[in-house]
């Protein structure tokens, strides 16, 4: 926490600050901390949600002051406010490895770069331990023009980047209150390796399973392409979500939770895509009709439904089975009605003359 005037020159190791003096100049500058830390972590917020990088979360703190008084104290530093450079500190927890390497590249290119460390270099080929890369940064010059940046020049920020993994052995290692292999008795050293091992691999192995399944995909979307009818597959919600992709290509884009409540609905039922093919066939041109009158009962929506609800309306009109399902706490509404309607009227056209 850079002090506003210039520090007085000193001897090394010669602690020159009271703690009166200390507890003042903190209380004057922690404001501008928070305000750094919360604009810091909206902004870090925009920046993974423009790269599309999904993210757990994005924390920030200032630092204590009781603990840095302890440390400056312990480490007789001159000039506290200086040499301490995690007052603010800000921790990103992303999901894969490899997006760790994305995160590291947005603070390289959007702020000033002090020092970057990645804590894995830390360890011989044979350990195992705390993995996270740290960033000491300040913003750059070009934000101090907006005023909710004014004023922050020049205050250092702890930045440290890792995988839900990663943090999950550092707060259990902290809990243990060892801060290095070093610390902890030589009889629980190897399980204590063992474990960190673990953890090291499930990041690998998850990453290792987000492209096996992002190749998955790719593919099985190639294989269906223009085929028609869809091709026989193992159904499994990866295939559910390309199937309403390809026949529903003009509603709104569902995500995943929401064709994942379809999926699970069709399980229930005991329906694959032979029944889905089947209900498809007969009740997509009832679509457009349910459709605007839909939006016309419900004038608060005036668009069209989005994938999911469009894939169901087909499927309450073409498939008993679901249309049952569906009819459960919603007899007697006038939507219900409509759709019996046009139920009853498919029933007569695939009637032969008598």
């Amino acid at each position: 926490m850079p002090a506003r005037n210039q520090p007085k020159t000193v001897e090394e190791n010669i602690p020159v600050i009271t703690q009166e003096e200390f507890y003042r100049q903190y209380d004057e500058l922690r404001p501008d901390y928070e305000r750094l830390g919360i604009n810091m972590q909206q902004a870090i917020k925009s920046f993974l949600g423009e790269k599309k990088i999904p993210y757990l979360d994005v924390l920030y703190r200032v630092k204590d002051a009781a603990s840095a008084y302890e440390k400056i104290t312990r480490k007789n530093y001159n000039s506290p406010f200086e040499q301490i450079e995690d007052w603010c500190g800000l921790r990103v927890i992303c999901y894969y490895p490899s997006d760790v390497d994305r995160i590291c590249e947005i603070f390289t290119t959007e702020f000033d770069v002090k020092t970057q460390e990645d804590t894995a270099s830390r360890l011989a080929p044979h350990e195992f331990g705390y993995r996270s890369t740290h960033f000491i940064l300040t913003i750059k010059e070009s934000w101090l023009k907006p005023p909710n940046y004014r004023g922050l020049e020049n205050l250092k920020v702890e930045v440290q980047v890792r995988t839900i993994l990663m943090h999950a052995w550092a707060e259990i290692e902290h809990k243990l209150a060892y801060k290095s292999t070093e610390q902890v008795p030589d009889q629980f050293k190897r399980q204590l390796y063992r474990l960190s091992a673990k953890f090291e691999e499930a990041d690998e192995q998850f990453e290792t399973l987000r492209y096996g399944l992002q190749e998955y995909r790719e593919t099985l979307a190639n294989q269906v392409g223009e085929a028609e009818p869809f091709p026989e597959q193992e159904f499994n919600l990866d295939v559910l979500k390309i199937f309403i992709d390809k026949h529903f290509p003009h509603h709104k884009r569902s995500n995943v939770l929401s064709v994942s409540d379809v999926f699970n609905e069709l399980l229930t039922l005991g329906l694959g895509m032979k029944e889905i093919q089947e209900a498809y066939s007969i009740g997509i041109e009832s679509l457009p009709k349910l459709e605007a009158r839909w939006v016309r009962e419900a004038p608060q929506h005036r668009t069209r439904l989005a994938q999911v609800g469009a894939f169901r309306m087909v499927m309450e009109v073409g498939n008993d089975a679901y249309f049952k399902l569906r009819l459960r706490g919603r007899e007697g509404t006038d939507w219900v009605q409509s759709v019996i309607e046009e139920r009853e009227e498919l029933a007569k056209k695939r009637k032969p003359n008598s």
